[in-house]
């Protein structure tokens, strides 16, 4: 699904037009009961400009996929999306809920989160091991390569 919709995204969300018709249809249809379809609006959202709603519909999306297998990846790529886009507070609001445990599940993008944010969170990057470097810095790189996305 993430590789499908990244595809997808990049090839039309260059078109206004493209991207309100996507909102619109997603708007429309996206259920509570389908974590896909929360999933789809979160990013479309994202592409739109909305990151308040975007952050809002992924939290439905997260109380919708706890029972699912495929939680880190699906999370892990829309935070990636997010900080891509510069929305770093809004990401950091995702960690901080302690419902979801966040900052335990996908630490290679907390600590990348927390090097963005290195000024504001001086002591938090200090306190990653050594373990996650590598993935921190291959986060980082997607974060880059999504920038012109």
């Amino acid at each position: 699904f993430n590789d499908h919709m990244t595809f997808l995204l990049r090839v039309t969300f260059h078109d206004d037009i493209i991207k309100k018709a996507f909102l619109q249809l997603f708007e429309k249809y996206a259920s509570k009961e389908d974590y896909t379809s929360l999933l789809a609006l979160s990013i479309i959202l994202i592409h739109n400009g909305n990151y308040k709603k975007a952050v809002n519909a992924f939290t439905d999306f997260l109380g919708a996929i706890e029972k699912s297998g495929d939680f880190q990846q699906h999370i892990s790529n829309f935070l990636i999306l997010l900080m891509a886009r510069k929305q770093f507070h809004l990401a950091h609001q995702l960690f901080e809920n302690d419902r979801y445990q966040l900052k335990e599940k996908i630490k290679p993008v907390f600590f990348a989160l927390m090097k963005l944010m290195h000024e504001e969170h001086p002591k938090e990057f200090k306190r990653m091991g050594a373990e996650v470097g590598e993935t921190v810095d291959e986060v980082l790189a997607k974060i880059n390569a999504l920038k012109t996305a």
